[in-house]
């Protein structure tokens, strides 16, 4: 009982005073709780059904990333530096504009990607893609609020984002209500939810100064690159899987994506960990620093990939039901693939911190590409066991690229017994 409360005494000590660590609590609660709505969709809607919404939600994430173009870290930046304000009035405007191809683009899937879709889960995916704005602006305001370091803000803004989507789902299946397309219609709901919170916390009168476009896109257009292909490598291939397999096993396949989510958060949560020092350590000190976030990040993917693996053989056949068995093998190979993505993480941070990001753009358009062609050549043959041996081995080509990257000896990234527990240590200080 004691330690209980000195936990929570710590995560309010945290909150007051507005700690960085609440960005990776934000991330690693909001997978969670989205981890929690994938079965109750799943054993509402069955494998077509999960399958047409994860297309949907998927093809949102995605050209919403595309129209953003870069636009969110060179808000921050602008942020960081004082020019708020007039830098958000810009990006609002740009968010605007993003309506009218998202529109032609909604337009375009209805009558092909989801022409196969029934009537009102057709309509309501074109929908989701013609509002794919609404994410662009709350991403602005999310990046905003860390430039600002309100990270309380950012944490409510998250968290809600994913309490209310889980909400609406389990809400939806208790009155039987759960179709495509009101499920569907709650991820709109829970980003509009979204974007309100992060335009009411970084409030700002559109009238006013604003920043010239010449000004703030071509550096914008300079980051997008490696953010459309981060993007497209871990989602590009669920859109796929529609035209290439169907919709069931799109559905089938999707199971492996949400528990790859696992994975990456504690990547992220483990990358965060280091940064900070990273940023700030030079010469041979920052030298053993990213070796030592290369070989932890390899070690506690050795350790957690196994019970990952083992979970989702248990879990999967009780939290999705029996209609979802033949998801394990795939889902197996993905998390594979997804001990790679954990690795690739804390490696990617070190090359931020050197202002080395043309090396994580290659080595994800690298990885993307992979995957699109062992996609297209495996999944015809091998069906859903080839889709996820594409995705496993696109996440371990990024991987190598990284290490081999990092500009330290080879030898200094091998695994050591005593790195498992550093990395535990890191995550638990953070």
């Amino acid at each position: 009982m004691q330690k209980r409360a000195g936990i929570v005494s710590r995560a309010l000590t945290l909150a007051r005073q507005d700690s960085p660590v609440l960005v990776i609590g934000a991330n690693l609660i909001a997978a969670g709780l989205g981890v929690l709505a994938v079965p109750v969709i799943a054993r509402a809607l069955g494998p077509s059904g999960r399958g047409e919404t994860a297309a949907g939600n998927t093809l949102v994430y995605l050209l919403a990333v595309v129209l953003a173009i870069g636009l969110p870290l060179e808000i921050a930046r602008l942020a960081a530096r004082g020019k708020t304000a007039e830098a958000l009035r810009s990006a609002r405007v740009i968010a605007l504009v993003g309506f009218v191809p998202a529109t032609g683009f909604a337009a375009i899937a209805y009558w092909t990607i989801f022409s196969d879709f029934e009537p009102t889960a057709r309509l309501a995916c074109a929908a989701g893609v013609a509002l794919c704005p609404l994410s662009v602006s709350w991403m602005v305001d999310s990046s905003v609020l860390i430039a600002q370091k309100r990270f309380r803000a950012l944490f409510v803004q998250r968290v809600s984002n994913a309490a209310t989507f889980l909400a609406a789902v389990v809400f939806l299946w208790i009155t039987g209500t759960a179709t495509t397309a009101t499920v569907m219609l709650a991820s709109i709901a829970s980003s509009a939810v979204m974007c309100v919170l992060g335009l009411m916390f970084t409030w700002t009168s559109p009238r006013g100064p604003h920043m010239e476009f010449g000004t703030i896109l071509p550096p914008s257009l300079r980051m997008a690159g490696g953010n459309v292909a981060d993007a497209a490598l871990n989602r590009l291939d669920q859109v796929l899987i529609v035209p290439l397999l169907g919709v069931h096993d799109a559905g089938l396949y999707s199971i492996g994506l949400a528990f790859g989510v696992v994975p990456l958060a504690i990547g992220q949560a483990l990358g965060g960990a280091y940064f900070a020092d990273m940023a700030n350590a030079e010469g041979d000190a920052r030298a053993e620093l990213k070796a030592e976030a290369g070989r932890v990040g390899l070690a506690v993917a050795a350790v957690t990939t196994p019970l990952l693996i083992l979970t989702a053989i248990v879990l999967v056949p009780i939290a999705f039901g029996r209609e979802f068995e033949a998801a394990v093998v795939p889902t197996v190979i993905y998390l594979v693939g997804g001990a790679a993505m954990l690795a690739s993480v804390p490696c990617s941070v070190t090359l931020v911190a050197e202002g080395r990001g043309h090396v994580i753009t290659a080595a994800q358009t690298l990885g993307l590409a992979t995957n699109v062609v062992l996609l297209l050549l495996m999944s015809g043959p091998f069906g859903l066991v080839g889709a996820s041996i594409a995705a496993a081995i696109a996440f371990g080509v990024v991987l190598v690229v990284f290490l081999t990257r990092l500009r330290v000896p080879f030898e200094s990234l091998v695994p050591r017994p005593r790195d498992v527990v550093t990395g535990f240590r890191r995550l638990a200080r953070a």
